[in-house]
């Protein structure tokens, strides 16, 4: 081979190994959009249950809240039962329970 044509065909690989890497680095950049958007809409969930997780949370303690109400006023309800005293005003539902219930 002359030198001329070594020069040719390492041009030639040269060529063909840019176009191959380009072809490599435009891939991995979508593929790296994909799991950019895919970890966006996945913290957005995440956010979401954290949410959700926060307001039942709450909940729970409202609703433990007045379950121990409720056991008092049972209690209350036999003393006054025992003593023949009329008995004590039924409490109130809260209204977050309310629309719950």
């Amino acid at each position: 081979m002359n030198p001329e044509q070594i020069a040719a065909l390492s041009a030639g690989a040269v060529a063909v190994l840019g176009a191959l890497f380009g072809y490599l680095d435009r891939r991995q950049s979508r593929r790296a959009d994909e799991q950019a958007r895919q970890i966006a809409e996945l913290q957005d969930r995440v956010g979401h249950l954290e949410d959700e997780l926060a307001q039942s949370k709450s909940l729970f303690g409202e609703s433990v809240r007045f379950i121990r109400i409720l056991l008092a006023h049972i209690r209350d309800l036999g003393i006054a039962h025992q003593f023949g005293t009329p008995p004590p005003p039924t409490p109130e539902i809260p209204d977050r329970l309310r629309e719950e219930v």
